[in-house]
């Protein structure tokens, strides 16, 4: 949800799983792509999310809670996010 605006359809469910994937307090690694910028269009920190061995949007991708950002050129773990 964005401020007063209600989520999106699955919005909640993907809130959820993101938080039993990554639980408040978590330690995070976040690594930068070599070949993006450093904020996306919108300002956002472009940085992959790893916690555990676990690569966190792999797996919302997975669960079917996220959607590939697609950029061009693409990130360096596009193909594996794809197949997700």
């Amino acid at each position: 949800a964005h401020g007063a605006e209600p989520a999106e359809c699955y919005g909640d469910a993907a809130t959820d799983l993101m938080a039993q994937l990554v639980p408040a307090g978590t330690v995070l690694t976040l690594t930068t792509d070599p070949g993006q910028g450093d904020r996306d269009i919108y300002g956002r920190l472009l940085r992959y999310v790893d916690h555990d061995g676990l690569d966190v949007a792999h797996r919302l991708l997975e669960q079917g809670a996220a959607r590939l950002y697609d950029s061009e050129p693409a990130m360096a773990r596009t193909h594996d996010y794809r197949a997700a």
